[in-house]
């Protein structure tokens, strides 16, 4: 059975779990590292369950497509997400709250500096196109693209009108 020596807040706990063990599925089930390990969703997301490998590195697969998202360049100073390993050999970790909590802090300012940008990309795309119909005033929009819209359909229908007529 592989053993687990877990650092957390200057205190070692330690203990053997089964062989495949996922150590934030044995926290969610109360048993060891219980209540030691911080986790969140359990899928790889939040990154809250980032752990510093200090030693049984060697033993673990490389890192999936969530950790290379969530941790970036964390992992070339040793980090991995527990939720996303299976211990099958002994293993010791470290887990510093502070500077997970850091990382998601910084990884959701990412995430609203992305969804801002793409928003600001929709917002010059939509002046593009009022430029382009001749408005730049916020009252005249709906009604320009309204008015576009009804001369597009009007002039549709009577094409196929005229079309069907002199058949």
């Amino acid at each position: 059975m592989p053993r687990v020596v877990f650092h957390k807040r200057g205190e070692v706990f330690a203990d053997e779990v089964a062989e495949n063990s996922n150590l934030v599925v044995r926290t969610g089930v109360r048993r060891f590292p219980y209540p030691h390990l911080t986790f969140g969703c359990g899928m790889g997301k939040c990154g809250k369950c980032a752990c510093r490998v200090i030693a049984g590195a060697e033993h673990l697969p490389e890192p999936n497509w969530k950790e290379s998202a969530r941790l970036e360049q964390r992992i070339a100073q040793g980090f991995r997400l527990m939720c996303q390993l299976w211990i099958s050999h002994d293993i010791e970790i470290e887990q510093d709250d502070v500077l997970n909590a850091a990382a998601v802090r910084d990884a959701a300012a990412a995430a609203r500096e992305a969804a801002a940008d793409e928003t600001n990309r929709a917002a010059v795309t939509a002046d593009e196109v009022n430029r382009a119909v001749g408005t730049t005033d916020e009252a005249d929009r709906p009604s320009v693209i309204a008015s576009e819209a009804k001369q597009s359909r009007s002039d549709v229908g009577s094409t196929g009108i005229a079309s069907l007529r002199s058949q």
